[in-house]
C-alpha cells in the first residue's frame, strides 16, 4: 500500500470514530473531489464519506436536557 492511500485510511478511521478534525475533513474532501485519482479499494469509503457530509448536522441532546425546556400548560 502506498503511504497517501495509508494516510487517508487513517483519516477515515479518525473520520468514522469521530475524532477528525477541519483540517483532516478538509483534506478528505481533496482526495476525494478527484475522481479519478481513487482507487478501487477506496470506492466505498469514498461513497460513505460524500454521502455522510451531504446530511445536515443534528444536534444531540439529552432527555434531561428536554425536560429542562419543556414548557408547562
Amino acid at each position: 500500500m502506498n503511504e497517501e492511500i495509508y494516510q487517508i485510511k487513517q483519516l477515515l478511521n479518525l473520520y468514522y470514530s469521530g475524532l477528525s478534525s477541519q483540517i483532516d475533513e478538509k483534506r478528505l474532501d481533496r482526495y476525494f473531489a478527484d475522481m479519478k485519482s481513487v482507487p478501487e479499494e477506496l470506492i466505498v469509503d469514498r461513497d460513505l464519506y460524500i454521502a455522510s457530509r451531504k446530511r445536515p448536522h443534528i444536534e444531540v441532546v439529552s432527555y434531561t436536557h428536554l425536560r429542562a425546556h419543556e414548557t408547562v400548560l
